[in-house]
C-alpha cells in the first residue's frame, strides 16, 4: 500500500511512496505552484507547435523583411 511522504523542503510537494520507501508518484499543489505549471505547460505547448511546423518550408530573414516592407508593415 502507497502512504504519503512529504517533499524535503520543499512546500506544496508530496510523494506517495511504496512499502520501501520508494517515491512512486508525486503530488503538486498547484494553488502554491500554479505560477510554475503555468509556464511548464506554456512550454509544452510552444514546443508541440514547433514539432508540428518542423516540416513547413522556411524562408529567409531578408526575404522575411523584404515581405514586410512589400505590405507596408516596416
Amino acid at each position: 500500500m502507497n502512504r504519503q511522504k512529504t517533499g524535503a523542503g520543499l512546500k506544496g510537494v508530496s510523494y506517495l511512496v511504496d512499502k520501501r520507501g520508494h517515491r512512486k508518484a508525486v503530488l503538486i499543489d498547484f494553488s502554491v505552484h500554479k505560477k510554475a505549471l503555468e509556464e511548464f505547460l506554456e512550454d509544452l505547448y510552444g514546443r508541440q507547435k514547433i514539432k508540428e511546423r518542423k516540416a513547413e518550408p522556411t524562408i529567409s530573414k531578408a526575404r522575411f523583411l523584404q515581405s514586410l516592407k512589400a505590405q507596408n508593415l516596416t
